[in-house]
């Protein structure tokens, strides 16, 4: 009885720290939270006035750069909403949006997001989007947007020179898949 006893009070005693290490670990996440997007959304701001033309027009070229900044400031945002929703995951409540969306879009976003990351790279991207695809499907646009992006980046990152192909297929008459 007293060995159990004393096992009970050492859960008890890890159980309160556990609990403090979380609540501590929620309010690092707050605060990295404010920290992390207030610059960012400064960023996504200036470029949505350059993008309006309110600062002056810019050429195709300055705009195509503009263009690129907004997607990846915009894609880091998810991201960094996806880093602070890790509590959901950890508790089991992390929940899929289902909402109509066209492949045709993530295919373009895709190619898109892998062009920004080629730099100086030696790589040509193509793409290919199966006819038989429904315009649009049902899903997690932005999951699957994330997933779709972390398999571009790492073709771009372990391919030093040559192709990267991103294509949607269908799998069957309810399932399609993202191929890389």
């Amino acid at each position: 009885n007293k060995e159990l006893t004393k096992s009970n009070q050492d859960l008890a005693v890890a159980r309160v720290k556990a609990e403090e290490a979380a609540r501590l670990k929620s309010e690092f996440m707050s605060t990295m939270s404010h920290e992390l997007r207030t610059p960012l959304n400064a960023i996504i701001g200036y470029s949505e006035i350059l993008s309006m033309g309110m600062s002056g027009d810019l050429n195709e070229e300055q705009q195509d750069y503009q263009e690129r900044i907004l997607k990846n400031a915009l894609h880091l945002l998810d991201l960094i909403n996806d880093v602070l929703d890790i509590s959901k995951i950890e508790a089991g409540r992390m929940e899929l949006v289902r909402q109509p969306f066209a492949p045709g879009d993530l295919l373009s976003d895709l190619k898109h997001q892998a062009q920004g990351l080629l730099k100086d790279k030696p790589l040509q991207v193509s793409t290919h989007l199966d006819e038989k695809l429904p315009r649009r499907v049902l899903g997690d646009y932005g999951r699957l947007k994330q997933v779709g992006f972390n398999l571009v980046s790492n073709a771009v990152k372990f391919t030093p020179e040559g192709h990267i192909s991103i294509s949607l297929q269908c799998s069957g008459e309810t399932q399609w898949v993202i191929e890389v």
